[in-house]
């Protein structure tokens, strides 16, 4: 129940309507037809509920869904479908789901509280390591120090986001800053939802100086 909601989320967020696909296929399909938006919300919605329902508080073993990553969800899939995006359609329903963001939303934070210092999140030292378990984490990507699962360059994918520091005069590459193949880069939204003034998050979330390591 859980990850048909998390895909579905996603791919209706991206492409609007689409094809439900509620029972396995027996044969050769070639044909599909799209769903209208506010059928597959109520799919998510219906099915996030039964994940929500069905799910432990507390994981067997770390990293396994919770029954709060199903109600954040719940939280986003409701916030979502009460989106002005939507406004075409939504109107019986907005007033149910931003009661329900609130409700889902509010336990997600008593059962997960933030971190008192929000630096914590990505105060990363070793894999498996103490900012892994934060109590803000909801649901985590596990990762691994097990040599053995590497491959050949182990995973690279921290390093394709750095910005290139190595031209600037007195800086050369070094692993504190990262090896900077800059093959992928944040958003503009993600970099300008943040109020540079205000808000301490950016500062503690994004790299915006590099000190002098080479005479």
């Amino acid at each position: 129940y859980f990850f048909f909601c998390f895909f579905y989320l996603q791919l209706v967020a991206q492409f609007g309507g689409v094809p439900l696909k509620l029972k396995p296929s027996t044969g050769v399909e070639t044909y599909f037809t799209r769903a209208s938006e506010s059928d597959c919300f109520t799919q998510i919605i219906s099915d996030l509920e039964m994940a929500y329902s069905l799910l432990p508080t507390t994981p067997a073993e770390t990293g396994r869904i919770t029954k709060w990553a199903a109600a954040h969800f719940l939280a986003k899939a409701h916030l979502t479908r009460a989106s002005e995006l939507y406004a075409s359609w939504n109107s019986s329903t907005t007033d149910e789901d931003l009661e329900a963001v609130i409700k889902y939303g509010s336990e997600v934070v008593a059962a997960h509280p933030l971190c008192d210092d929000y630096v914590s999140l990505w105060d990363y030292k070793v894999a498996n390591g103490d900012n892994e378990k934060v109590s803000e984490v909801v649901l985590a990507a596990q990762f691994s120090d097990d040599q053995s699962t590497w491959g050949r360059y182990g995973n690279q994918m921290h390093l394709y986001y750095p910005s290139v520091y190595q031209d600037i005069a007195g800086t050369r590459r070094d692993i504190s800053g990262g090896r900077e193949f800059s093959y992928a880069r944040a958003t503009n939204y993600s970099l300008d939802v943040f109020d540079r003034v205000n808000d301490s998050r950016f500062w503690k979330s994004f790299i915006t100086t590099y000190g002098c390591n080479y005479t």
